[in-house]
């Protein structure tokens, strides 16, 4: 008896199958001899689960039991009102940092190496020194912040 026939004649002994259907295992039930001794371990297993299993009561009564189940699912009738954003200072700490590093980053590669100092702050490196090859003169420099300006005056009469 394969395991389908095994199922059917177990549904049929729980009272689960259809007038037409339940006709059908019964007449299948009276000619095989297989089936019958199945349907009488089913029986014998039946009757022995009825007697051992232990009954347990609730100390509440069932009205109460099942309305203290309801209480706790959550009930769905109007939609929970949702709280705009709120962007916090860590938010903007997580984003103004990195992105500020990254544009100081990128301006420092990008600014070629002879501009790293704007024009107007270069007198604070300190007076330049002027060589000449030309041997017994003198130089003055000047140097206006306020105009950007420098003058470098060679003197060229020790020469004679």
């Amino acid at each position: 008896m394969n395991l389908e026939a095994q199922l059917k004649l177990q549904a049929f002994m729980d009272g689960e199958l259809s007038s037409p259907e339940g006709r059908e295992v019964a007449e299948w039930l009276a000619q095989t001899p297989d089936a019958q001794a199945l349907a009488a371990e089913l029986n014998l297993t039946r009757t022995f689960l009825a007697g051992q299993e232990l009954e347990r009561r609730v100390p509440e009564t069932r009205e109460f039991y099942w309305s203290q189940i309801e209480r706790r699912l959550p009930t769905v009738d109007s939609p929970a009102e949702v709280a705009p954003p709120f962007i916090s200072l860590g938010w903007w700490l997580r984003w103004v940092i990195p992105v500020g590093a990254a544009t100081l980053l990128t301006f420092w590669l990008v600014t070629p190496p002879g501009m790293d100092r704007p024009s107007n702050l270069a007198f604070l490196e300190g007076p330049e020194e002027i060589d000449t090859s030309v041997p017994n003169t003198s130089t003055v420099s000047f140097h206006a912040a306020s105009e950007g300006v420098t003058v470098v005056w060679i003197d060229l009469s020790g020469l004679n």
